[in-house]
């Protein structure tokens, strides 16, 4: 569509501009349409996550939690191969997400969206995104990043009580839990 949009602004221009190739008028286009109306919404609205990336010690529960985040992701993979990269498509996690009961009740597809780019992105500035061959897919690392933007969002939409960090403990845990990769100990009282 948007390739569609880049022809037919540049027909309109001139007729030489149908000479031009494709990759400069999608440049044109996105430094003339994009970047001045659309970026800088995406860029505040990304910018948002940077209290959880630099909350210190939220990063220290996902150091600690390192194993049980890769052991979560691992649970849903379609297919488990072990000499491949573990890689699960956003399309598959959405599943996950709704049976955790996160997703349609914490937040919506739309939301997932934002935080899915903040997951996949290092950086706020669009100019800056790197490009990935599969944009939908998520290995441990992104899947990480997913679950404290997740962790975040829902904290701020929600107004919860507390500090972020202790959310983001209960968090974990319950979908840990509903993972099945953290179990409770049955404790026995022998007096």
């Amino acid at each position: 569509a948007i390739i569609h949009v880049a022809y037919h602004r540049f027909v309109t221009d001139t007729p030489q501009s149908t000479l031009q190739p494709l990759w400069a008028k999608l440049n044109v286009l996105f430094r003339n349409a994009f970047q001045p109306n659309v970026f800088p919404e995406l860029q505040k609205k990304l910018a948002k996550f940077g209290d959880a990336v630099s909350n210190a010690p939220a990063q220290l529960l996902l150091r600690r939690a390192n194993k049980l985040i890769e052991q979560t992701l691992d649970s849903c993979q379609l297919k488990r191969v072990r000499s491949a990269t573990v890689k699960v498509d956003l399309r598959w996690l959405c599943n996950h997400l709704t049976r955790w009961q996160l997703l349609g009740r914490d937040f919506n597809v739309q939301e997932l969206a934002l935080i899915a780019v903040f997951a996949k992105q290092t950086t706020t500035d669009p100019e800056q995104f790197v490009l990935h061959p599969q944009p939908l897919e998520y290995n441990y690392a992104e899947f990480e990043r997913l679950l404290l933007g997740m962790a975040y969002h829902i904290f701020i939409a929600k107004k919860k009580a507390g500090k972020f960090e202790e959310y983001l403990g209960e968090m974990l845990d319950s979908i840990f839990k509903k993972a099945q990769v953290l179990v409770d100990v049955a404790r026995d009282n022998d007096d």
